[in-house]
């Protein structure tokens, strides 16, 4: 009976579901710090980029805009100078420009209203529109047709 007793194991407290406190309490935190770990990350999943409206320019029969703005991605980009085509009012959308897309190639380009390099926006008819820009810009995108609009663009001194 004494051998019995001595070399017995003792027996740990468990809970209901059979699992001993300290893996219980090894879970909680494992739990915690991934809950942790994911709102820390949480604010990165957020759009990097900001843009801010410079100005639009309607159509002649009103039902589009050509919409001049600014994108800044944080401190490891540039300011980049966007043009989207969109429906007259329409909300300007945190993304890329639809149409242009250029910088001022660090500094060789001059910027003006902001960070926004030099660009003249004129409707030519309802659904014909010229971009004017420096020629010292870096172009990135240009397209020639957007929503049915064909654009040209004329890269010359200042852009204006």
């Amino acid at each position: 009976m004494w051998n019995e007793f001595f070399f017995s194991t003792p027996q740990l407290k468990r809970d209901p579901l059979g699992a001993h406190p300290l893996i219980r309490m090894r879970t909680r935190f494992l739990f915690l710090t991934g809950v942790a770990g994911i709102l820390a990350l949480a604010p990165s999943c957020a759009p990097m980029c900001g843009v801010s409206l410079v100005r639009r320019v309607p159509s002649p029969d009103e039902r589009w805009e050509a919409v001049l703005f600014e994108r800044d991605c944080g401190a490891t980009t540039d300011f980049a100078t966007h043009v989207s085509v969109l429906r007259t009012g329409a909300k300007l959308p945190n993304k890329p420009g639809n149409l242009f897309i250029a910088d001022s190639d660090h500094g060789r380009a001059p910027l003006v209203d902001g960070n926004v390099i030099n660009v003249s926006i004129q409707w030519a008819g309802p659904d014909s529109l010229v971009v004017r820009y420096d020629r010292k810009a870096r172009v990135f995108s240009q397209e020639p047709k957007v929503q049915g609009i064909s654009v040209v663009y004329v890269a010359d001194a200042g852009g204006a």
